[in-house]
C-alpha cells in the first residue's frame, strides 16, 4: 500500500515538474493550454469531389443496359457528332431526292396543292427561329446537362429547317400513294433522322434506363415506316398496320410519361 502511494507521488511530481496535469477526464493537459493527446479523429476524405456523384457499380447480372444516363464531357462529344452525322445525311437525301424527281410531276403536284410551299416555308421558319434560341441555350448553359440537352435540339431543328426549306423551294422527288394523296419522302426522312432521337433523350433524362430508351426508339423507327409504307399496302393490311403504330404509340407515351417529375 506503501508502495503503490509513493509510486503515485512519484508520478504526480514528474507531471508537476513538465507542467503537466490531469483533468477530470482523464486526460494529460498543459497547465497553460489546450489537450496533449486529444482522441484520435477520422482523417478528411481525400476523395475527389466528382467521385461522391458517381453511380455506384451495377449489381450482379445486370448490363449497362440496365443502367442510367449520366451526363460527362465525353456525352456532349458524342452529341456533337452525331448531330453532324445527321446534317450530313440530311444533305444527302436532299440531294438523292433533287436528283430522283420527276420535274413534270413535281409541277402537277404544285398546281394541285398550290400552297404546299407556303406551308413547308411556315415550318422551316419555326424551326429556324427554335434553331436560334437552341444555339443560344447551348453556348450560355450554365451546365453541362443543359448544354449537352440543348446541343441535341440545336442539331434536331437545323435538321428540320433543312428538310422543310428544302420542301418549301426544291422539286424533290414525291409519289402517289394508292388513295392518290401524295407521300413526301423527305419528310418521313426528316422524322426518322429526329424523332427517335428526341425520343431516345426525353427517355434518358426522364430516368429510364437504356434498354427502355432503345425499345422506344425502336419502335419509333417502326412507326415512321409504317407510315411511310402504308399508302402502298393493301388497304385492310394498312388499316391493320395502323393500328400496330397506334399500340406503339400508347406503349411509349406510357413508358414516357410514367416517369414524368422524375428528371434529372
Amino acid at each position: 500500500m506503501g508502495r503503490k502511494s509513493s509510486t503515485s507521488s512519484s508520478i504526480a511530481d514528474q507531471m508537476s515538474s513538465l507542467n503537466l496535469r490531469l483533468d477530470a477526464s482523464g486526460q494529460i493537459r498543459r497547465r497553460s493550454s489546450g489537450v496533449l493527446n486529444p482522441p484520435p479523429t477520422e482523417p478528411k476524405s481525400t476523395k475527389p469531389l466528382a467521385a461522391s456523384f458517381q453511380q455506384p457499380p451495377l449489381p450482379a447480372g445486370l448490363s449497362w443496359l440496365d443502367d442510367r444516363l449520366t451526363i460527362n464531357q465525353d456525352v456532349l462529344d458524342k452529341a456533337h457528332l452525331w448531330g453532324s452525322v445527321t446534317v450530313a445525311l440530311c444533305v444527302v437525301s436532299i440531294a438523292a431526292l433533287l436528283a430522283l424527281c420527276d420535274r413534270e410531276a413535281h409541277e402537277r403536284l404544285v398546281t394541285e396543292f398550290p400552297r404546299l410551299s407556303t406551308i413547308h416555308g411556315s415550318n422551316a421558319l419555326a424551326f429556324a427561329f427554335s434553331l436560334a434560341l437552341n444555339t443560344l441555350s447551348s453556348i450560355h448553359a450554365s451546365s453541362l446537362e443543359r448544354r449537352v440537352l440543348s446541343t441535341i435540339m440545336m442539331y434536331i431543328n437545323l435538321v428540320a429547317f433543312l428538310s422543310y426549306f428544302a420542301m418549301a423551294n426544291l422539286p424533290l422527288a414525291t409519289v402517289y400513294g394508292n388513295t392518290g394523296h401524295p407521300v413526301f419522302f423527305m419528310r418521313f426522312i426528316e422524322w426518322a433522322l429526329t424523332c427517335p432521337v428526341l425520343l431516345f433523350w426525353t427517355s434518358l433524362v426522364s430516368c429510364q434506363t437504356w434498354r427502355q430508351a432503345l425499345v422506344n426508339v425502336i419502335f419509333d423507327f417502326a412507326m415512321i415506316a409504317i407510315g411511310a409504307f402504308a399508302p402502298f399496302m393493301w388497304p385492310p393490311l394498312a388499316f391493320c398496320a395502323v393500328l400496330v403504330a397506334m399500340a406503339m404509340f400508347v406503349y411509349i407515351m406510357f413508358h414516357v410519361f410514367a416517369n414524368f417529375g422524375k428528371g434529372m
